[in-house]
């Protein structure tokens, strides 16, 4: 296991916060891999968390304006497209980023081995399937998501 130091800018002082990452991502970006290091001060940082928080009351703010008798060439269904789109792309994003940083399974810290990023990974799969899915009648994964 390898100790990475990185830099940080605080404000006017530097302060060095050690990453502590194992093993190897996806079996080819090992713990000292530059955008490894990067991806994991991202997926732990305070504010990427925040952004997923905003985008999540935005997300659930926004679900009961999407009821089946919603004009499918209206505003409001347009708005809710590129809602549900946004909000697909933002997550799977998310999820990827953390693959990336943790590995997905099989090692010490992996993604898949906290059962907060296996809920999330659930929900991301049923958002990909629903937005590939839109136009077909099946809204019931909306109702999981």
């Amino acid at each position: 296991d390898v100790i990475k130091s990185i830099k940080l800018q605080s404000g006017a002082k530097k302060k060095k916060r050690k990453i502590k990452l194992k093993g190897y991502s996806l079996c080819l970006f090992g713990p000292e891999n530059y955008w490894r290091c990067k991806a994991h001060l991202i997926a732990k940082s305070t504010k990427a968390d925040l952004f997923i928080l905003a985008i999540i009351i935005f997300s659930t703010a926004v679900l009961p304006w999407d009821t089946p008798d919603v004009d499918p060439n209206s505003r409001l269904a347009m708005f809710l497209f590129v809602v549900d789109i946004s909000t697909a792309v933002m997550f799977t994003l998310e999820a990827g980023l953390k693959i990336f940083a943790y590995g997905l399974v099989g090692m010490e810290g992996a993604y898949l081995m906290d059962n907060w990023n296996r809920l999330d990974f659930a929900i991301v799969i049923a958002t990909l399937v629903d937005v590939s899915l839109r136009g077909t009648g099946f809204k019931i994964l909306k109702v999981i998501r």
